[in-house]
C-alpha cells in the first residue's frame, strides 16, 4: 500500500504580504515539497550517498527559492515538514568534520 503524505500546493505556503510566485518560483516550491516529502517518507530506505544527495538537492532548491523571491514560502514548507524553527541562514548539508577535511 502506498503511503500518503499531507501535501499542499506551493501557494499555500505563501505568507501574508509575499507576492504570488512567478512560474519559476512555483516550480522550485513544488520541487522543494517533493524533496522534503522524499526525505521524510523514504529516508530509512536510502543509503548514505542517496541521503546526502537528497540533502544537497534540498539545499540547492532552497537557494533557487531565494533567487526567485519565494524564500518565506520555502521556509514555511521546511517548517511544516520538519517542525523546527528556521535558522537565520541556510547552511549546506555537510558536517563540520567534512569542512575540516577540505581545509
Amino acid at each position: 500500500m502506498q503511503q500518503e503524505h499531507e501535501h499542499s500546493a506551493p501557494s499555500d505556503a505563501l505568507v501574508q504580504g509575499e507576492r504570488t510566485p512567478s512560474g519559476m518560483g512555483r516550480y522550485f516550491l513544488r520541487r522543494l515539497e517533493r524533496l522534503v516529502d522524499l526525505r521524510r517518507g523514504k529516508w530509512g530506505q536510502l543509503n548514505p550517498e542517496e541521503q546526502k544527495a537528497v540533502d544537497w538537492a534540498i539545499y540547492s532548491t532552497l537557494l533557487d527559492c531565494l533567487e526567485f523571491d519565494v524564500a518565506q514560502a520555502a521556509r514555511e514548507v521546511v517548517r511544516r515538514h520538519f517542525g523546527a524553527p528556521q535558522p537565520a541562514g541556510i547552511t549546506p548539508p555537510h558536517s563540520g568534520q567534512e569542512r575540516a577535511e577540505r581545509a
